[in-house]
């Protein structure tokens, strides 16, 4: 092992430490740790998911049930997933309009976000949900510029400030928080982490977004640029995963990447238009 591995598992594991059993990292986003998305490779992939037909936009990890979830836009569906790309069921979104990335809350409380309709979207989703309607949902309006085809389209949990990352893909670019509701609100109250449109990363959109539990920190992923770029949450890039062809095992670029997300063993899941399914791993020393 090579003195600068070293001090990355040594640094690794005292962070552990701190953290505890539960995985929750309380040192933040300045910890100084970082997801090392260049140590990452494909490790299945691309994989066909022919119940979402076509325009995958959006995945979450559910840590309570060890499950998948992808969202399409148009139709407007969720898909009910294994790890490994196979789809248990499927749950119409009825009314929702462009459904661009969803998140699980908690329990069976899931997070959709609209980008027709600049909003985000709270719905219940147990194992008996065949249907969603946008009625019964709960909806939470974000103003975050005019509303068109290039709005919302990335949607995450901070699960340990209990708050949403979302991102709009441009026109301008644009990385925002809001706290998570649990009631109807017509305009969320919204920050600004960092100006993307000014200070871009080297991306020219943003497709989706995740906040990395044990470090805090905020991957967004490009489906122009075809990278994801893990930053802090005040938008200085740490690594950097490129997308394309004979990069990080992949023999073909993935064509449309649209979302992401990870499980608790560090995996990475991307989903691209129209209907594939990938899957990463970090390199193993």
């Amino acid at each position: 092992m090579t003195p600068g591995n070293l001090a990355r598992r040594l640094t690794t594991t005292l962070a552990l430490l701190l953290c505890g059993c539960s995985g929750v990292c309380p040192l933040g986003p300045s910890d100084g740790l970082s997801v090392g998305l260049a140590d990452y490779v494909l490790t299945l992939g691309p994989v066909k998911v022919p119940e979402i037909r076509r325009n995958a936009s959006g995945l979450t990890f559910n840590r309570e049930n060890g499950l998948l979830y992808m969202v399409s836009n148009g139709p407007s569906a969720i898909v009910e997933m294994t790890t490994d790309g196979k789809a248990r069921r499927v749950i119409r979104l009825r009314g929702f309009g462009d459904t661009e990335g969803i998140a699980h809350v908690r329990g069976t409380t899931y997070a959709v976000c609209a980008e027709g309709r600049s909003a985000v979207y709270l719905v219940e989703l147990d194992e008996k949900t065949e249907v969603l309607q946008e009625a019964e949902a709960t909806r939470i309006g974000l103003e975050v510029g005019p509303v068109d085809n290039n709005g919302l389209e990335g949607l995450a949990l901070d699960p340990n400030a209990q708050r949403f990352w979302v991102v709009r893909e441009k026109k301008p670019r644009g990385v925002y928080t809001l706290p998570v509701y649990d009631r109807v609100v017509e305009h969320a109250e919204l920050a600004q982490p960092w100006d993307a449109q000014r200070h871009p990363r080297a991306v020219t959109d943003l497709a989706g977004v995740y906040l990395h539990r044990a470090t805090g920190h905020v991957l967004v992923l490009s489906q122009e640029s075809g990278c994801v770029v893990e930053c802090t949450q005040r938008g200085r890039e740490l690594s950097r995963l490129m997308l394309q062809a004979a990069s990080a095992g992949l023999e073909q670029k993935i064509p449309h990447p649209e979302g992401l997300t990870m499980d608790e063993q560090g995996r990475l899941y991307i989903c691209s238009e129209p209907d594939l399914f990938y899957v990463f791993e970090k390199r193993r020393e």
